[in-house]
């Protein structure tokens, strides 16, 4: 049986299975180490005056999709960054040679970066290779649990006064559903998602879960379908203690009768117990390029604004990254400001067959730097000419200095 799990990388992964055919799971993942048997992790742009990675160590975590249903501790490959082949500007992760038995060559999904304190020497060499021990958090071993089918990562933080990570995940449970949108006579489970929280000393062992931790809409309401993709603002200190919660869910509307994204806000005053705030983003304009709505999104707060870096597609799916801002993260409108028309989007799929990302462009994870400027993480998912199947890879693209308006992918 082949899974989709929650992974670490040290960096840590997750993987997802968009068709809910597999199993996820929060596993062990691919993880990058020093040929001295040092840290692990992948290679971003160095500072030429110090010789040294200005932020070089990350903890990556994202949703993955294995083969087999367990991970191998046995498995060493090189990890290629063809840094001067211009087909791969932006990838910073791609997916394992396809003859290996590597147990995520499946697909891998969502990245969610997390800062770490280390620094490395630009000359050191790197491997990937997998972390022993396989899944970090299994799906729930209840069968009535929300999470008993799958599982996949959004969010991961670490609380540095109680020295505790905190992964938020959605998970899908045995209930048999038909897919918003589809057909009705077709029902699968893991299909209605809610979220979850997570705990652990070490980021590895994740076994303290509680959830869900926001439930679904009533009947009537527009998020009844699901609760998925957390992620959150926790509260930088002052009087304010409110954090703020993104989620979406997948809706009926739409001309095309498959349906709609759209997202959410809900509030709390400790991380664990949330109340809804309601919808936040509506349907783009149509033959906009966010005309089919937005999903997976990514907020922070810099200075008094909230900016919100959202994937949003058309009624053909096809995926781009938008941003929409606001003053107290409750009322949301997208930035007119961005983009090649008013609007946005901030980063499309390359065009042309040559490129790694040609296809779309998603699941956005930014993380703000020390000298003002910003870095997003995202998937990509592409087909080169002559390929029979599409590959997924991770990009990332950097802003124009402080201007979180203009991207240009990394090494491009």
């Amino acid at each position: 049986m082949a899974c989709s799990a929650i992974c670490f990388r040290e960096t840590v992964s997750v993987l997802q299975s968009p068709n809910c055919c597999y199993i996820p799971k929060i596993c062990s993942s691919p993880n990058l180490e020093s040929s001295t048997g040092g840290f692990r992790n992948w290679m971003i742009p160095a500072d030429s005056n110090t010789n040294k990675l200005k932020t070089a160590c990350f903890k990556l975590f994202m949703t993955v999709c294995s083969m087999e249903g367990k991970s191998s501790d046995t498995t060493v490959g090189s990890l290629d960054l063809p840094q001067s082949d211009r087909r791969f500007s932006g990838q910073v992760l791609g997916p394992p040679p396809p003859d290996s038995d590597w147990w995520d060559r499946k697909l891998f999904s969502g990245p969610v970066v997390v800062r770490d304190s280390c620094t490395l020497d630009k000359t050191q060499s790197f491997r990937y290779r997998h972390l022993s021990g396989g899944a970090m958090m299994d799906p729930s071993p209840d069968s009535e649990a929300f999470d008993a089918v799958h599982l996949g990562v959004s969010d991961v933080l670490f609380d540095a006064d109680g020295g505790d990570w905190h992964m938020y995940y959605f998970g899908g449970s045995f209930d048999e559903l038909p897919i918003p949108g589809g057909p009705t006579d077709k029902k699968f489970r893991g299909v209605r998602l809610q979220p979850g929280l997570a705990m652990s000393k070490d980021g590895l062992s994740f076994e303290d879960r509680k959830g869900p931790i926001l439930e679904l809409g009533d009947a009537d309401s527009w998020d009844k379908n699901g609760v998925s993709w957390p992620r959150v603002i926790p509260p930088k200190g002052g009087e304010d203690r409110k954090w703020f919660m993104t989620y979406h869910t997948r809706e009926k509307e739409g001309p095309t009768g498959f349906g709609c994204y759209t997202p959410g806000i809900a509030t709390s005053t400790d991380g664990e117990n949330w109340v809804k705030g309601g919808k936040v983003l509506s349907l783009g304009a149509p033959g906009s390029w966010d005309e089919g709505g937005a999903s997976v999104c990514h907020v922070l707060k810099i200075g008094d604004q909230f900016l919100m870096f959202y994937e949003g597609s058309d009624f053909k799916f096809q995926y781009a990254i938008g941003l929409a801002v606001s003053d107290d993260g409750i009322i949301w409108e997208r930035d007119q400001n961005c983009g090649p028309e008013p609007g946005g989007p901030i980063l499309r799929a390359q065009t042309g067959e040559d490129f790694w990302d040609n296809v779309l462009v998603g699941t956005p994870y930014v993380l703000a730097m020390e000298d003002g400027s910003f870095r997003m993480y995202y998937l990509g998912v592409g087909k080169f000419e002559g390929d029979k199947t599409s590959q997924r890879g991770i990009g990332l693209a950097i802003s124009d200095g402080e201007n979180y308006r203009s991207w240009r992918r990394f090494n491009e």
